[in-house]
């Protein structure tokens, strides 16, 4: 084997390492945002639903749920979002994030004492105002899917302003329908 041979060889060896590289330095971005429109990944028993489709989702299901509430309809929930969503640029997404979903707790414990409805766990609490038809379907789907798409923020290293602003809508419509809900009867 010569000097010319033992060179090919080696670049024969190297050549595929290195274009893969660069080919994923190139296309990380088109990747990346390929990946946020996928829905779900299963994998036998391994299934992962991505953040940002949820999200929407949950968006989606609070607006229709929250069709009757008017554009004139005026709630100190308003203001509080309002600031929290001030607070995106600040404090970053995480913390009104956190603070978004606390407001909503608060209107649904609010609710359970106006129901005198005891439960020490708000998951309880949720069936038993829909059971008692206290709340809609819709609300009851949405609290749900908002707690649980809380739990996945919470521990999501990189939560985007993106992601925290639909998250906050979506605690928005649901807080002002049950402040609503709070205030009937």
């Amino acid at each position: 084997m010569n000097v010319l041979e033992f060179i090919s060889s080696i670049i024969n060896t190297i050549i595929w390492p290195i274009f893969i590289f660069v080919a994923i330095l190139i296309l990380k971005t088109p990747i990346a945002e390929l990946i946020k429109n996928i829905a779900r990944i299963k994998y036998g028993s391994f299934e992962l639903e991505l953040i940002d489709k949820k999200l929407s989702e949950v968006t989606i299901n609070s607006v229709q749920s929250n069709a009757d509430v008017s554009l004139d309809y005026q709630s100190p929930v308003i203001n509080e979002f309002n600031i929290i969503r001030e607070q995106i640029s600040s404090l970053g997404p995480r913390v009104p994030v956190v603070t978004a979903f606390r407001v909503v707790k608060s209107r649904m414990y609010d609710l359970c004492v106006k129901h005198d409805i005891s439960s020490k766990n708000n998951r309880n609490a949720i069936d038993i105002l829909y059971d008692l038809k206290i709340i809609d379907l819709n609300i009851r789907d949405s609290y749900k899917n908002l707690n649980e798409l809380f739990y996945i923020l919470s521990n999501y290293d990189q939560i985007s302003e993106s992601q925290a602003n639909k998250f906050i809508d979506a605690s928005e419509l649901l807080a002002i329908n049950l402040d609503k809900l709070s205030e009937r009867r």
